[in-house]
């Protein structure tokens, strides 16, 4: 027609395609988490690791897991809730705490941490289909407790302890 409008004709009836409401843009999937593994142990809601209940609500729906010190070993698959499916995507993360640049891992959605020491970390996602129109960053805190040897109340013990120790020393 005049304003520019195509139409087709098929079994199921009259198709109508007005050219000038096609996006140029790209539509940029988000990432989701869809699975957290710590210490080789793949985790749901209320499970325990060591005792202590890691996700207390889906890790899609979770922004902070708190881990103890000995739960340094630590996974995460994720993927992208995108209507045109997972192909072609390329994912990258930052794990602030431990490094500063992003890090691209490509078609690869899964990031294995071991030996993280303690401290508090702040895991940032993204993902793309063309490697320059990024998602919005999907972030996960991740802190960490002290080992419990070497928080305040130990050192102080210690230096009493040796203070004891060096008086008693003729």
């Amino acid at each position: 027609d005049r304003e520019g409008t195509l139409y087709f004709g098929g079994s199921d009836g009259l198709l109508s395609l007005d050219p000038s409401r096609i996006s140029d843009g790209i539509l940029v999937p988000e990432v989701v988490l869809t699975k957290l593994i710590v210490n080789n142990k793949a985790l749901n809601v209320g499970d325990e690791v060591d005792g202590k209940v890691i996700l207390e609500n889906t890790i899609q729906n979770t922004g902070e897991i708190e881990l103890d010190y000995s739960q340094n070993h630590l996974s995460l698959v994720f993927t992208v809730n995108d209507s045109l499916g997972a192909d072609n995507i390329f994912y990258s993360y930052k794990l602030k705490g431990l490094q500063e640049d992003w890090v691209n891992l490509g078609a690869s959605n899964q990031i294995s941490f071991t030996g993280l020491r303690w401290g508090d970390y702040e895991l940032m996602l993204r993902a793309s289909r063309n490697k320059q129109d990024w998602s919005p960053v999907k972030v996960l805190q991740i802190p960490i407790d002290t080992p419990p040897w070497l928080t305040w109340t130990p050192f102080i013990s210690y230096i009493i302890l040796s203070l004891v120790i060096l008086l008693l020393i003729p």
